[in-house]
């Protein structure tokens, strides 16, 4: 509740900046997780990780809903069926990933996927703020 509660805050400071601050939180507080062995700092790189995926989700379909007004209902459908497919893909090949690799390697590959998207959000940014009408 907090999360999301921030999360609108820091939305309405940041702008456009505001996907590619989570995923470089995300990324931030995986690696967190994956290379201490300090357990308080590993609870804050979950809650941060946590946190991280309240700022992405809801703004996610907010944004959707956006680009769509007439369906909004339909782009509610849609997106959370994609989430829960591919949440449930990926547990499905971290499954066989975490028997082949172990837990530091699908960590630090989330990791990477989450910085990837950060950067490639920040590059869309930047774009659509020097190219408003695009």
């Amino acid at each position: 509740m907090i999360g999301g509660r921030l999360a609108q805050k820091i939305n309405q400071h940041v702008g456009r900046f505001y996907f590619p601050l989570a995923g470089i939180m995300g990324a931030f507080a995986l690696s967190c997780v994956i290379t201490s062995t300090y357990l308080p700092l590993i609870a804050v790189g979950l809650a941060g990780y946590g946190f991280s995926f309240m700022m992405l989700q809801p703004m996610l379909i907010a944004r959707a809903q956006q680009a769509f007004p007439g369906g909004r209902g339909t782009v509610m459908s849609l997106a959370s069926l994609n989430m829960a497919l591919g949440g449930g893909v990926g547990t499905y090949l971290n499954g066989f990933l975490l028997q082949a690799q172990g837990f530091k390697f699908i960590f630090m590959t989330s990791a990477g996927f989450f910085l990837l998207a950060a950067v490639l959000a920040w590059v869309t940014a930047m774009h659509l703020q020097r190219n408003p009408g695009r």
